[in-house]
């Protein structure tokens, strides 16, 4: 490459450098999320819906009640992304009863969504206990960790234009442009909420339970995902169940407070 204004190199050499800056972005992206998260204040959690919004936001929480439900046989999986209610608990929480309501049979996205407004509600606790960002707070660290994205899909538009004056090939940047926008609106929806203080209780609490990610017993079922994910289910009886989580690109880290899993992190516990 030469020197000067990188908008007069031509297509090749400009989208090398683009392609070097997409990766110095998602790196910044990182550091700027890092750096905004608010230290929140230190205290011990136990509860396990607690601990699943924290590890993987509304999703997480989703996953771990059903999958609690699954293996005590309160439901069941009749087909792929099926369940139906099979013995009903005797002590059922909100969050079951407000599965139960809905009827014999359900999706997955009806699971979900009857349990949006119960997940709302333990971020609310977190949010009042230091240990999870309110909603304000969250989108503004949200909003400026997009800037390095800004930034260069405002330098791709520029080059863009140059290129349709030079009449050049303007393709594959359009293409690198695409991820870019992507890439924006994973790390937009993708949110990890939780602050300094929550993120080091769960690592902790990693650290001292990891026999649950191999080896859980049935009632432990329910913290095990609430940690870990549905990946611990693979090769138990309920395995159908971690197979529609990572068919649909979650069930390891999962994190988010948008309903999306970041097959890993990115999120809630498991990224930046």
């Amino acid at each position: 490459m030469h020197g000067g204004n990188p908008l007069d190199w031509d297509a090749n050499e400009f989208l090398i450098l683009y392609g070097v800056l997409i990766v110095a972005a998602m790196i910044l992206r990182v550091v700027i999320v890092n750096w905004l998260r608010p230290e929140g204040h230190p205290a011990r959690i136990a509860d396990e819906d607690e601990i699943a919004v924290i590890a993987g936001g509304p999703n997480r929480y989703a996953e771990a009640v059903t999958a609690r439900m699954l293996a005590t046989g309160a439901l069941t999986m009749p087909g792929k992304g099926q369940f139906a209610v099979l013995n009903r608990p005797q002590r059922p929480t909100q969050a079951e009863r407000a599965l139960l309501a809905i009827g014999t049979r359900m999706k997955w996205r009806k699971v979900r969504r009857a349990l949006r407004d119960h997940a709302a509600g333990v971020e609310e606790r977190l949010a009042s206990r230091g240990l999870y960002m309110d909603r304000g707070e969250a989108m503004q660290v949200r909003l400026l960790q997009l800037v390095p994205f800004a930034f260069l899909l405002g330098f791709g538009f520029v080059r863009w234009k140059v290129a349709q004056i030079r009449e050049e090939d303007f393709g594959f940047l359009l293409i690198m442009m695409f991820i870019v926008v992507v890439l924006s609106f994973m790390a937009f929806m993708k949110f990890d909420r939780a602050t300094r203080e929550a993120k080091s209780e769960l690592a902790a609490l990693r650290a001292t339970r990891d026999r649950l990610r191999r080896a859980p017993l049935s009632e432990e079922t329910g913290m095990a995902v609430a940690l870990y994910g549905t990946t611990v289910l693979a090769g138990t009886s309920i395995a159908g169940f971690h197979k529609l989580r990572s068919d649909s690109g979650s069930g390891g880290c999962g994190s988010s407070d948008s309903g999306g899993g970041c097959g890993g992190g990115g999120c809630g516990g498991c990224g930046g």
